[in-house]
This record gives C-alpha cells, structure tokens and sequence, in this order.
C-alpha cells in the first residue's frame, strides 16, 4: 500500500498494542487454516447427511 503524505505523521503506541499489529498476519494465516479445515468438515458432514437420508428413504 503506498504511503500517502498527508497522512504520513508520528504516531505513539503503546508497545503492546503494536506487538499485537505485528502479529496480525501470522493470525491471519493461521485463520485461514482453520477456515479452510472447516470447510472440508462441513463438506465431510454433507456427505454423511446425504448418505443418512438415502438410508432412512429407502426405508
């Protein structure tokens, strides 16, 4: 993203918070890990739901 001037001004933090900044994309990865392994579980369930109702239909 490139800085803009009018906007480029000191700002004080404290150090925490910036910590907390700097780790964001590594917590932004690990998210969509998660995400992406949820999304192969709800898939999984689907399946597992559509295979229940043929089951109880031919029943």
């Amino acid at each position: 993203m490139p800085s803009d001037k009018k906007y480029d001004f000191p700002v004080l933090v404290p150090y925490s918070v910036l910590e907390s900044l700097l780790e964001a994309p590594k917590q932004l990865e690990e998210t969509r890990k998660v995400l992406k392994h949820h999304n192969r579980m709800i898939g999984a369930l689907r399946g597992q739901l559509i295979e229940v109702i043929d089951k109880l239909r031919d029943k």
